[in-house]
């Protein structure tokens, strides 16, 4: 998810990998169910490769359609959720798109997938096209990741252009609040579908038709009336920022103690296609110092001003086990593809001595390692070392 606000006028949310609804439209075409009686509901994906060869009695076709109708349903941004609906929605994303999970093993543990469970021809189907499925979603994820920053950081002034004109034209009391959330597809199909008043659904064609795009996303903020049918939006799913992930640690490990620095590695977190390194770094001639920024539009201090930097000068590689590698000689550089992928963010509310880095995908089992030199603080070399497996069971 990347959110742009302004203010308190407006605010959009775009979710540029939307990975449940990629491999659950993955799924549907790959076991060739039919959809044709369920609104909202894109064509078909193009570049899936050949069909599943589906093994399976008309009575198992016919579970299985109901089911993806029942899952696509829960998971676009359609209707309200009720808590039993969201606690559905995170038992599916955590566990269907968990690859090292079994999938009879996955249909025992979510509710809504049990009645799969009744048939063995249907889970040795489903198992072959899950796989299928979630290596499809991997090979594109950093591509569509890349399109996301890029995409975002480009329109981001024509957004708020756009916005502004919509706010002042419609704006005869001091209430209104238009919000949008938009989700990109994976297709190379044109299509795109209004879900409800705010909720935009499209496909990655029609987003990069500027045009095209903007047309719609106007005709998306238009069609939220006001401050007070807002009221009734969707109960979001959202990790609070202030409420970290649990960590794949079970405690902090310091990876240098010199005259100068302590350095230790707070929490690696695990996600469902790479994971997040949180470093932190203590002073021991000033102390520890915390800056905490408000404004979620303003950019982060290391991108303002590269000697206000407490991480300036650190260098690192990131090691797999089966030999892939990535060296980082400056933290500030732009995002770029690679195997592995290291890209440094941040965490609300913003602390100066934690450095947040995002490497994408999960390593394989076996010696992940982290490697880091900091010549500025006295550090020739620190190595963090962990073995791949423990973030694949988390």
């Amino acid at each position: 998810m990347r959110n742009i606000f302004d203010g308190s006028h407006w605010s959009i949310q775009w979710d540029f990998q939307a990975d449940l609804l990629n491999v659950l439209l993955y799924l549907r075409d790959a076991l060739q169910l039919d959809d044709a009686a369920l609104p909202h509901v894109p064509p078909l994906l193009v570049s899936i490769g050949d069909p599943v060869h589906v093994r399976l009695s008309a009575t198992d076709v016919k579970l299985v359609t109901g089911t993806w109708h029942r899952l696509w349903k829960l998971a676009i941004p359609l209707q309200p959720k009720s808590h039993a609906d969201a606690t559905d929605l995170l038992s599916v994303e955590a566990r269907l798109l968990r690859r090292v999970t079994p999938f009879d093993q996955v249909v025992a543990e979510v509710p809504l997938l049990r009645d799969l469970a009744s048939s063995p021809a249907v889970l040795e189907v489903l198992q072959q096209a899950r796989d299928r499925a979630l290596e499809w979603n991997r090979t594109r994820t950093a591509e569509r990741i890349a399109f996301g920053r890029r995409y975002a950081h480009e329109v981001n002034a024509q957004v708020k252009s756009l916005v502004e004109r919509l706010v002042d034209a419609r704006q005869p009391t001091s209430d209104l609040e238009l919000q949008a959330s938009i989700t990109i597809l994976d297709s190379e199909i044109e299509w795109w579908d209004h879900l409800r008043p705010g909720v935009f659904l499209c496909t990655r064609v029609v987003a990069q038709d500027r045009n095209l795009f903007f047309n719609l996303l106007q005709e998306t903020f238009l069609s939220v009336p006001s401050l007070e049918v807002m009221t009734g939006w969707t109960e979001e799913i959202v990790v609070p920022q202030h409420k970290l992930p649990p960590s794949a640690l079970p405690q902090s490990f310091v990876l240098a103690d010199n005259e100068n620095i302590v350095l230790t590695c707070e929490r690696v977190i695990p996600c469902r296609d790479g994971f997040e390194v949180n470093l932190k770094r203590t002073a021991k001639n000033i102390g520890t110092s915390t800056t905490l920024l408000s404004d979620r539009n303003q950019k982060p201090y290391w991108e303002k001003n590269q000697s206000s930097d407490p991480y300036n000068g650190l260098r690192l590689e990131v090691r797999f086990a089966d030999e892939r590698k990535e060296l980082v000689t400056d933290l500030r550089r732009e995002d770029r593809p690679g195997d592995p992928t290291v890209v440094r963010f941040d965490r609300h509310p913003f602390d100066r001595n934690s450095l947040w880095l995002w490497i994408m995908p999960l390593p394989p089992p076996g010696a992940c390692v982290i490697e880091l030199s900091w010549p500025e603080q006295g550090i020739d070399s620190a190595i963090f070392e962990f073995d791949g497996i423990l973030l694949l069971l988390q």
